[in-house]
Order: C-alpha cells, then structure tokens, then sequence
C-alpha cells in the first residue's frame, strides 16, 4: 500500500534552547509516495530526484518532529531502513486520524473540525485552535490541517512566518551593538572533566515514538534478583561484603595442616 509522505525542504536551528524548523519557501515541499517495503535508499534517492539535487556539492539529511515532542528536544533523524519502518508507521497514523476529521466552515477562515480527540474551532487568519497546539508551536496541529486542506491551502501555506528564512534574516538585519561597560575576556574554553561512573551506562539515544508506545504496559524482561548474605541472612549484599564478618578467621585460615 502506497503512503503519502510530505517533505519540506529547510532546515533545523537551535535557538534559545529550542529547535525551530525553517522553511526554505523558494525550494517548497514536495509530496513524496512510499510503499510499505521502501528503504532509506529510496527515500534519499526520491528526495535527491524531486528537489533536483547534485550529489557532488549537496547532502540530503531526512529528520522529522512529533507534536508530543518537547520543543528542545533534537529532530529525530532517518538514517536507516527500521527508522523509515517507523516513519512509515506513523504516517498511517496520521492518515487514519486526518479520516476521522470532519470539517464544517463557520465563515470566512474560520472552522470547526469535529472527530479525533476533541471537537475544535479552527481560525486560520488569526491561526489558533482551541487545542493550543498550534499558537504554541507555531505548526499546523491536525484540525488546522485539515481545515486547511478544506479550503484548499497548502500545508506550507499555514506555517506561521516564524520558521522562514525572510524571519530570520530580518532579526539579524539591524546593527548588533555589545554592551558598553561590559569586559569580555577572550580566553579558550574547554569542556568540563566528567568523571565515569561504575557500572554499564546508560544508553544516551533518543528513542522514537514508535519505540516508546511500543514499551508502555510491558514489565522488563528481566528482574533483578534480590541477593542475601549467608552470613546475617539480611538482603542487599553478600559474603564478601558482610560486616559481621569482620575479625572473624576464615575458615581457610583456621585450618592448619597435619603432620
């Protein structure tokens, strides 16, 4: 079965601790078709075709961001053929939501969408929804797109301004004065000493949200198993690390040989 993918070109920048996605307009998006055994190969390979990209001089870097996700928490990254399962995943998700979205116009730009979590009313000249969604992060929810795709806009279309280029010139087109009065040493600066601790460390990795659904409800596989000492018989630690033990000869010392 064939799935719709949307791809914006643009790219990702940090900025007071939160990642914005900037939208390159003169590019556009592009609506790429999957099927359900297509690998990273062929996703690169379509990104590459549609957007007309020389290999040689350009790199193609699919990354992708979740509603749910904090807004500094990094882009996920599709970088092997079980991240596309799991894109993939998600956007028959999507699909099965956008179907159960109904939309009714209001007047003008505004709608009321009825279906999925809640019942919302949608105004996309003044872009807000009662779910909040899409006046804090400044991206279309699922009732905006839908009201949206109603009307007959493009998705890009009802981004708020925030994440285009033209933006973020603007904010650094005026003079950048420093602080008078203030001194500032020029000095290297070097990464703190963080000391290993014992023991396996955790895995640092960012897992999807596939992955994460996938975990709730479940008991880890193993349990730990709750040691006792042999000695005092309490729980906690073992022979080795007794303290009643202490002073006491062992009983490899106490013997003597015969003879």
């Amino acid at each position: 079965m064939m799935r719709q993918l949307q791809a914006v070109y643009g790219e990702w920048l940090l900025k007071d601790g939160c990642w914005n996605f900037v939208v390159d307009h003169f590019k556009g998006a592009r609506m790429l078709f999957l099927s359900e055994g297509s690998t990273h190969v062929d996703l690169v390979a379509m990104a590459q075709e549609d957007y007309n990209l020389d290999m040689n001089t350009e790199s193609v870097e699919l990354s992708y961001s979740l509603q749910q996700m904090a807004p500094d928490l990094p882009p996920i990254h599709v970088t092997s053929d079980r991240q596309v399962r799991n894109l993939l995943e998600i956007t028959k998700t999507h699909e099965e939501n956008a179907y159960t979205l109904r939309v009714q116009q209001i007047d003008g730009w505004k709608f009321f969408v009825k279906g999925g979590n809640r019942d919302c009313n949608v105004d996309l000249e003044l872009q807000k929804c009662d779910c909040g969604v899409y006046q804090v992060e400044k991206i279309p929810c699922s009732h905006a797109i839908a009201a949206g795709t109603a009307a007959g806009l493009h998705i890009s279309t009802i981004v708020w301004p925030v994440y285009s280029k033209d933006t973020l010139f603007a904010g650094y087109s005026e003079n950048i004065y420093p602080c008078v009065g203030q001194q500032v040493e020029a000095r290297t600066c070097f990464p703190p000493e963080v000391k290993r601790g014992p023991g396996r460390q955790k895995k640092s990795r960012w897992q999807s949200w596939l992955e994460l659904s996938r975990m709730r409800g479940r008991t880890a596989r193993k349990q730990h198993m709750v040691y006792r000492c042999s000695v005092c018989k309490e729980t906690g630690h073992k022979r080795p690390q007794c303290k009643n033990l202490r002073g006491r000869p062992s009983s490899k010392s106490s013997r003597r040989p015969s003879g």
